[in-house]
């Protein structure tokens, strides 16, 4: 596993894909290791997103590195799925759809039954798409299995993004992980996407938060292992009861 990860947050949506196209391609991607977006950062809806050159160019941008491409509107035979593709290395590796849609989505978008774990040489993660982030089931599974990172892309309003970090932080310091949380700078949104550490102090667990504020492209490092040793004793420590409907969610 690399020690050392150099994560680049980008800032931008919701547009129509022409015009993230061009956004896309003028961004410098140069000494990246992963590259994630926004929650919705593309606002049409993809039949299928294969086929399209979004999907092309986010392939292209994954040499040398990963892509958490945010998430898009997919309308397949199932229904229509709020969806996050992941690239590594110039093809996909995944994707996870959103498991508990927010508000709107709900009677439009259909609910994923799957969280996966993408584990590559370098990082095991796990992409909980925005509403899915604010219960404590995703983390914990997903650490439970192994992820230590959590990426995370979402859509907050101006007017939640205290709410919005409380949970973030929470979900960071709950499972001994890092989480990333990607939002849209726009004027609606405004940005304000951040980063949890947690690091190990006086023989407990505490956290770091950087933010990005409005800028576009915001960079953070992550690495693993300094706080190892109390993710491993928190999961023993955790008696693993929750209401959520477990038989119903595959964990991969």
């Amino acid at each position: 596993m690399q020690e050392r990860l150099k994560i680049g947050a980008f800032q931008v949506g919701p547009l129509e894909e022409e015009q993230m196209l061009d956004m896309l391609g003028n961004q410098n991607y140069e000494g990246l290791d992963i590259v994630a977006f926004p929650e919705r950062f593309i606002i049409d809806v993809f039949e299928p997103f294969s086929e399209s050159r979004s999907f092309r160019m986010l392939s292209n941008i994954s040499k040398n590195r990963i892509v958490v491409a945010g998430s898009i509107l997919e309308k397949t035979s199932g229904g229509i799925f709020n969806r996050s593709y992941i690239f590594m290395n110039g093809s996909t590796i995944g994707f996870q759809d959103k498991l508990v849609p927010f508000d709107r989505e709900r009677g439009r978008v259909e609910k994923g039954r799957i969280i996966n774990i993408f584990r590559t040489p370098d990082i095991a993660f796990a992409v909980p798409i925005c509403y899915d982030i604010d219960f404590p089931f995703y983390a914990k599974i997903s650490a439970m299995k192994g992820a230590t990172l959590l990426i995370n892309p979402s859509l907050i309003r101006n007017d939640f993004h205290k709410e919005w970090h409380t949970y973030i932080e929470a979900r960071a310091l709950e499972n001994r992980i890092s989480v990333l949380s990607v939002n849209s700078a726009n004027e609606n949104f405004g940005g304000d996407s951040l980063f949890i550490d947690t690091y190990t102090e006086n023989n407990g667990v505490r956290t770091v938060k950087l933010e990005a504020l409005k800028m576009t492209r915001f960079t953070v490092i992550y690495s693993d292992g300094k706080v190892e040793e109390k993710r491993e004793l928190r999961k023993s420590e955790d008696p693993g009861y929750y209401s959520f409907p477990s038989k119903e969610i595959v964990y991969k």
